[in-house]
């Protein structure tokens, strides 16, 4: 049948054909990878041999012919390039594993706690209580998932960076506290900066929602026209779709950052700008309420939650100092469930067409991200 897997071929005239073909299909079970969804696996034969993808976790498991056993990661550097769905990521469990060796992390997704098996027992490294939903206020019960302080240049070693010549580290005045990230918006340029935190280059699975903080603050005399421009927000593009009019079609991407709009008397309004999959060509506008003065900080939330694969029950919130300024429940991200929030986009950007009308500075303090439940 293939010169590879060396499958039986019934000689012709054989009296018992259906013995090799038999012998064929047991090969076939080892050999083709079943994918499923985890809480599926026990639903197959573990036989020896056989390999099981989880396609919702990304786990794998090896059967050994009286149960399924999870996978050694894949080595990095192995053999090229890893890709998207075998880069490093912390397996997830519901119980904790018989025999683990020492060294071997787990995250238990029924405590929300990740674990490492030490030489004394299991220890727990980090936990959270998930609260499911955001809430009204912007606040909650769980600590971060992810923080940069923006104390140095080493903040960059998180990001994929594209563009960041115009950033600097401060401190002083301009600082919230000890430093703050310094964009710079040059007059006649497009760009500030443009950077992406992937969560699977960082160790972590590709969530399906994201509650995110940090702290902004506009230069006396910031400027904007009426095209607007972008700030840091959630995205799954995947270099496909869903950003710089590339429509998302349900399949191909999808983006929500933010974004700045003039305000009467000054400072700036604030929006998402979203490609979604009920979208015409270009992404949609969807304001908050409230001003964003200048020469002050304020803080910024915001969350995610995408939808139920071709339902419109995505959601987009935000907040002002604590305040709810913004909310959308009806979003159609995607129609399936391999987009999920790819990356945090920490773009920073003037237009649609026009370019920034003077050199603007916008000021960043203390990234947090928490893929489990609302900041604290």
């Amino acid at each position: 049948m293939t010169k590879n897997h060396g499958y039986n071929t019934p000689k012709k005239g054989t009296a018992d054909w259906n013995v090799p073909l038999n012998e064929n299909f047991k090969k076939i079970d080892e050999d083709i990878e079943v994918r499923d969804i985890e809480s599926k696996l026990d639903t197959y034969e573990p036989t020896a041999g056989a390999k099981f993808l989880a396609t919702d976790t990304g786990n794998r498991y090896l059967g050994d012919g009286e149960q399924w056993n999870l996978a050694p990661l894949p080595q990095r550097g192995a053999v090229g390039d890893l890709t998207a769905q075998n880069r490093f990521r912390v397996p997830t469990r519901e119980q904790d594993p018989e025999n683990a060796e020492v060294g071997e992390l787990w995250l238990r997704t029924d405590e929300n706690a990740l674990k490492v098996q030490m030489a004394n027992g299991v220890q727990t490294l980090a936990s959270g209580e998930s609260s499911g939903d955001s809430g009204s206020d912007g606040g909650g019960t769980t600590n971060a998932d992810v923080t940069i302080d923006f104390a140095d240049d080493s903040y960059l070693d998180k990001f994929d960076t594209r563009r960041t010549s115009w950033n600097t580290i401060v401190d002083g005045e301009k600082a919230r506290t000890d430093t703050a990230l310094q964009v710079h918006l040059e007059e006649g340029s497009h760009y500030g900066t443009d950077m992406k935190y992937y969560f699977g280059d960082n160790g972590m699975s590709e969530p399906e929602e994201l509650w995110t903080r940090y702290y902004l603050r506009l230069d006396p005399g910031f400027e904007v026209t009426s095209d607007g421009g972008k700030l840091p927000g959630p995205a799954g593009t995947y270099d496909s779709g869903g950003w710089g009019g590339k429509p998302a079609d349900g399949t191909n991407g999808w983006s929500a950052r933010m974004a700045f709009m003039p305000a009467s008397g000054g400072g700036a309004k604030l929006s998402y700008y979203c490609y979604h999959a009920d979208m015409n060509n270009w992404g949609e506008w969807w304001g908050w309420d409230g001003t964003i003065e200048t020469d002050r900080y304020y803080q910024i939330d915001s969350y995610v939650k995408l939808n139920t694969p071709g339902e419109n029950d995505g959601i987009l919130r935000g907040w002002i100092d604590g305040q709810q300024a913004m909310e959308k429940t009806d979003i159609r991200f995607r129609d399936t469930d391999d987009l999920k929030v790819e990356s945090l986009w920490f773009n920073i950007y003037h237009g649609g067409g026009d370019t920034s009308p003077s050199d603007n500075m916008l000021y960043f303090d203390n990234l947090q991200m928490s893929t489990s439940g609302p900041l604290d």
